[in-house]
């Protein structure tokens, strides 16, 4: 496993990545109690339930987080409700149409309906990354399509996975059904943790035209050290490595992540793969994502290795 004892960082960094396994942790915690329970599905609840719960502490309190439904402004018959695990929404304008229990009883367990026009954000998490799991997170997603008209302006989708399981790790063709272009807003996603690998990286995905897969690529590898040559530069030796550059202090600060090559997909194991999925989920939010200028991007919680 990789220590961080040789990384740098900005401040809080290690802090943030703390948050992550403390979230992890009591994902754990919740399985363990439920692993006797017939109904396997809660599972996938306690990750629900523990991610809705970080994801409120996190966010500004204009922003509320809850499960529920999206209920749009128009007259039909045949309109069905759909149910979203992960709902950001306008919490100092919206009114809460009704609300309903949850099984876990905690604030954002509660179920509530959400006016289409102030919802900024659907997230579906699942427990473990699959091709089922993929495909049902997908289909949900997808739900909204006819709606996306009525959504917020700055309206975007996703999803998160707690885990990938070591037996899907070296899959890299699995990566290829993370993409789909037809689903309103769909951004792409997380995956919070490799079993087995070092638990401090995680996988943030999005979509970035490519025109195939290596698929002798693994899905996920461990990233290993960074060796820093006598001008400076980092070595790269292995296919796949990845090595973001930040200026900061007049000095270059290196963070080495692991990237297969995946047709429309680019994903990135790394240790600030956690904090650029969530500081890229607030902006979002707040309509102010560039994925093309790094210029104006927050480095809070991230860590480095100095040249």
């Amino acid at each position: 496993m990789n220590v961080l004892t040789k990384r740098y960082g900005t401040f809080g960094w290690q802090e943030f990545i703390q948050q992550k396994k403390d979230l992890l942790r009591e994902y754990d915690s919740v399985k363990e109690k439920i692993v006797n329970r017939p109904v396997k599905t809660e599972h996938g609840n306690a990750a629900e339930a523990c991610f809705r719960k970080w994801l409120m502490d996190f966010l500004p309190k204009k922003y509320g987080v809850t499960s529920g439904y999206v209920i749009p402004d128009l007259r039909s018959l045949e309109y069905t409700l759909k149910h979203y695990d992960v709902i950001i929404f306008d919490a100092i304008n919206s009114p809460i149409l009704w609300g309903e229990t949850n099984f876990d009883k905690s604030n954002q367990g509660k179920s509530r309906a959400i006016p289409a026009e102030y919802v900024h954000s659907i997230l579906e998490v699942k427990s473990t990354l699959t091709l089922k799991s993929i495909k049902d997170a997908k289909e949900k997603l997808k739900e909204l399509n006819d709606s996306s008209s009525l959504l917020n302006q700055n309206y975007s989708s996703g999803i998160v996975f707690f885990e990938i399981k070591n037996k899907q790790q070296d899959k890299c063709e699995l990566a290829e059904n993370l993409f789909d272009a037809d689903i309103a807003g769909y951004f792409g996603g997380a995956i919070l943790r490799a079993e087995g690998l070092d638990e401090n990286i995680t996988g943030y995905y999005q979509f970035m035209k490519h025109e195939k897969t290596e698929y002798a690529m693994p899905f996920v590898r461990e990233i290993g050290g960074l060796e820093i040559d006598d001008r400076g530069k980092p070595c790269l030796t292995k296919q796949g490595d990845y090595c973001e550059a930040v200026a900061l202090e007049d000095r270059w600060n290196f963070d080495k992540g692991y990237t297969p090559i995946v047709k429309n997909i680019h994903l990135c194991w790394s240790y600030n793969a956690f904090p650029h999925f969530i500081l890229d989920t607030l902006e979002r939010l707040e309509g102010k994502f560039s994925p093309n200028d790094n210029s104006k991007k927050n480095h809070y919680g991230m860590s480095y290795i100095r040249s």
